[in-house]
């Protein structure tokens, strides 16, 4: 005998209530989007896409902030800070880059499951 569990109309609106937190959330990309990327599927795609665009938006201002810090403080920054303000400055053109090719499939309706989780499965 096995118990089939089914998920109700109030815990499919809490799940995207909770999967768009995560898209809103502040923070860089990996402590606020990795996890939600594995339920990209489940999603409500046009309000993903928005959201995308807004994440985008913020990194490019990240980017310029981080950039007039930059320049700004070069003449006082110790090798460590120089090192430290080019590493912020790269992981931000990175998650950018990586959020435009997320927006780019969403975009493109290229977002599907997991073909066959059969076969995942079998990977462990």
């Amino acid at each position: 005998m096995r118990t089939i569990y089914g998920i109700t109309a109030r815990g499919r609106r809490r799940f995207q209530e909770l999967l768009c937190e995560q898209f809103e959330a502040d923070g860089p990309v990996a402590q606020t989007l990795y996890g939600a990327m594995l339920f990209l599927h489940l999603a409500d795609l046009p309000a993903g896409a928005a959201r995308l665009r807004r994440k985008i938006i913020q990194q490019t201002e990240a980017i310029r902030e981080v950039s007039v810090l930059r320049k700004r403080l070069a003449p006082v920054l110790s090798t460590g800070g120089r090192h430290l303000t080019a590493h912020l400055s790269l992981q931000r053109r990175l998650d950018r880059k990586w959020l435009q090719a997320v927006l780019a499939d969403v975009d493109a309706g290229n977002v599907r499951d997991v073909p066959d989780p059969r076969r995942l499965a079998a990977q462990e």
